[in-house]
């Protein structure tokens, strides 16, 4: 294999997107990286090739479309409920992946990850729940006492690309295409908009400061409406 091979493996999936190509050429130049330190192979065939740049990760997701997102799935089905509480605590993909019972603490109403398995690896991550997150914990525990609390409907955890499957037949139903960062977005972006301070948001994101927030959710600058509200109301 060389490198033409794998641009001609990413243009035969032309429903991938710039992030889920760089991801898929990661994973293969892994993988004869790998293969070349064992001895495998005298030498890595695609150690030259470029990794495509990622897509930004502009998308939000309104109020309205969370509605219809849910529409398209029962009550307990097991991506909605990996869809609701993502959506009502605002926390990352891979936390929600990787929500264990040994991570809940429903009594403070909080989910706690331990310094070495929260992202930078320094301090611990707190994703606070809000009721709806909570009932969809308790429910869960009921038949996780150990692993990864979230699950598919085969009882194995959700990985990226079971993730990604959901959203490609949800946009056959809805037209497009959205991912769980997305719903992250909508968020933040609801939440600055009913008016919490960006220090407050970014807390609750699990950023060490606002700066972040600032550079990712400039778009709220764009609703010209909430503005004028807000102009109004500081009148």
């Amino acid at each position: 294999m060389g490198p033409y091979q794998v641009v001609e493996w990413l243009d035969a999936h032309p429903g991938w997107g710039p992030t889920y190509r760089r991801n898929a050429t990661g994973a293969v130049r892994r993988a004869f990286n790998w293969a070349e330190e064992l001895g495998y192979v005298a030498a890595d065939p695609v150690r030259k090739i470029t990794k495509p740049a990622a897509g930004r990760r502009e998308q939000v997701v309104t109020p309205d479309e969370f509605a219809a997102i849910l529409s398209s799935y029962q009550p307990g089905d097991a991506f909605r409920d990996l869809l609701e509480f993502s959506w009502g605590t605002g926390c990352r993909p891979q936390e929600v992946k990787r929500v264990e019972a040994r991570h809940v603490d429903l009594a403070n109403h909080r989910v706690v990850f331990p310094p070495k398995e929260a992202k930078g690896g320094k301090k611990f991550r707190v994703i606070l729940t809000t009721p709806r997150a909570e009932e969809i914990l308790a429910r869960l525990l009921g038949r996780a006492k150990s692993g990864p609390v979230f699950r598919n409907a085969g009882g194995l955890a959700w990985t990226t690309s079971a993730v990604n499957c959901r959203f490609c037949r949800l946009k056959n139903k809805l037209g497009t295409k959205y991912a769980l960062y997305s719903i992250r977005h909508g968020f933040a972006t609801r939440k600055l908009e009913a008016g919490l301070d960006s220090i407050t948001v970014a807390a609750l994101l699990g950023h060490s400061d606002s700066a972040m927030l600032n550079r990712v959710y400039s778009h709220v600058s764009d609703h010209h409406g909430y503005l004028r509200d807000q102009l109004n109301k500081a009148e």
